[in-house]
């Protein structure tokens, strides 16, 4: 049986790599004494897989995991053995049972909502004024690295929608395997648009299907 978790990456361990999240998951998991599922060969690994990795210094309301279990348990027993094994900052929110043969996570995944937290000082003002002349750009250029080098692209296409609210910018963009824009190279693209430089802090919010429905109940 499978079971999909909810789980909060606090500011706490917003420079904490995916990888690293993966083993404080995986450790958690073990500490919990479930019985989690482990592929077969000759280096056997727990069956954990996440909807999608957050960059380093990006932060989440609520990430979504999936793990596999030998045994049937339901959602609460699973939430009370694993809630208090977690790190305090990854405080385990939700738990929900789905059958073996429920789509992975990454072929359900289309798009996530990020806010972005800009450090308090004037220059900030004039990058969330910026946003309806930035929205109205043909082509929004960004630089990517990769193993064969840096390739410059347009991601215009890759953002659903941007806004500015309370002093903050909130921003929903494609999240998929093979257009996925990061909050901070979206936000980096507006500070430079706008001619500032602002400290800023990102977090994602939530993740969604291709039709806008939340993917935690897919």
């Amino acid at each position: 049986m499978k079971a999909i978790l909810a789980f909060e990456k606090g500011d706490a361990i917003r420079m904490v790599g995916h990888l690293d999240i993966m083993r404080a998951m995986q450790r958690a998991l073990r500490r919990s004494m479930l019985p989690c599922r482990y592929s077969q060969g000759f280096n056997p690994h727990m069956i954990l897989n996440f909807a999608s990795a957050l960059p380093v210094g990006v932060g989440a309301k609520e990430e979504i995991a999936e793990v596999t279990f030998d045994e049937e348990l339901t959602a609460e027993e699973i939430f009370s053995a694993l809630a208090p094994a977690m790190p305090t900052a990854m405080r385990l929110i939700k738990v929900r049972v789905v059958p073996d043969a429920h789509p992975s996570l990454t072929s359900l995944l289309a798009m996530a909502d990020y806010e972005v937290e800009l450090e308090p000082v004037p220059d900030a003002q004039k990058a969330l004024d910026c946003l309806p002349a930035f929205c109205e750009k043909e082509s929004v250029m960004i630089t990517r690295k990769s193993k064969s080098g840096e390739k410059t692209e347009d991601v215009k296409q890759l953002i659903k929608s941007l806004k500015a609210e309370n002093g903050r910018i909130y921003a929903r963009v494609s999240a998929t395997e093979t257009s996925n824009l990061r909050a901070d190279k979206l936000t980096n693209a507006i500070l430079e648009f706008a001619g500032v430089k602002v400290a800023y802090r990102a977090r994602r919010l939530s993740l969604y299907t291709s039709d806008g429905q939340p993917l935690w109940d897919m």
